[in-house]
C-alpha cells in the first residue's frame, strides 16, 4: 500500500491473480465433488470401487476446496498469511511427486501430466 491508503498497482494485479487460482482450485474442487470420475480421469485416476469414487470426492475435493477457500480468503482480506495454507499443501504435494518419481521413476510420458502445474501455483 501506499501511502495515500490506495493499494499499488502490483498489490491489485497480485489480488486479482491469487483470486482467480482460489476461483479455479474451488472449480476444481466443486467438480471433484459432483463428478468424481470425470475428473479424476483428467488426473490419470480411474476409481474401480464406490470407495474410490468416495476418496476422489473427500481427499481431491476437500483440498482443492480448501485450498481455494483460503486463496480467495487471502485475497480478499489483504492478509497474506492465510496463503500460507495452501502454499503448504502445494509443497506437500510437490513433496509426494518426488518421493513417487524417486521409487516409481519416470513415465514415458514425464511424471504426469498435471506435475508441471504445482511449482507455478507454489510461486
Amino acid at each position: 500500500m501506499n501511502g495515500l491508503g490506495n493499494a499499488s498497482f502490483s498489490e491489485t494485479v497480485f489480488r486479482l491473480l491469487t483470486g482467480l487460482i482460489g476461483v479455479f482450485f474451488c472449480l476444481l474442487g466443486i467438480g471433484f465433488m459432483t463428478f468424481p470420475d470425470g475428473f479424476g480421469a483428467g488426473f490419470s485416476i480411474q476409481p474401480i470401487t464406490v470407495q474410490g469414487l468416495n476418496s476422489l470426492r473427500g481427499d481431491l475435493g476437500g483440498l482443492f476446496l480448501g485450498m481455494g477457500f483460503f486463496c480467495l480468503l487471502g485475497a480478499t482480506t489483504k492478509r497474506w498469511s492465510w496463503l500460507v495454507v495452501p502454499q503448504l499443501f502445494l509443497l506437500l504435494i510437490m513433496i509426494g511427486r518426488l518421493i513417487s518419481l524417486g521409487q516409481e521413476g519416470s513415465t514415458p510420458w514425464g511424471s504426469g501430466p498435471s506435475s508441471s502445474k504445482e511449482p507455478c501455483g507454489f510461486c
